[in-house]
């Protein structure tokens, strides 16, 4: 538990424009992030177009604090989805 109390204070302050100590190793305790592949689907036009569709990409991007030098990784880690909409509608 006092381990996981001095990880949780190291990611607070991981907010700031400095980076935290590894609780384990002294090494830096930085985020890290993963890419998902880019998966896309059409859908009817949404933006007033009579004809054509809406091409939809969307990834995910998941992030993890973790130290550079021990790879010690601070859960939980947060996904989010990156969407793009591109109109190929026309009337």
């Amino acid at each position: 538990v006092g381990s996981e109390m001095c990880i949780r204070e190291a990611v607070s302050a991981a907010s700031g424009a400095r980076g935290t100590i590894c609780p384990g190793c002294s090494g830096n305790m930085l985020p890290s992030r993963t890419y998902g592949t880019w998966t896309s689907y059409q859908k009817a036009c949404s933006h007033g177009y009579t004809y054509g569709t809406d091409k939809m990409e969307q990834r995910t991007v998941t992030t993890v604090v973790k130290c550079t030098r021990c790879g010690l990784a601070y859960p939980p880690t947060t996904s989010t989805q990156t969407r793009f909409v591109s109109c190929h509608g026309y009337n």
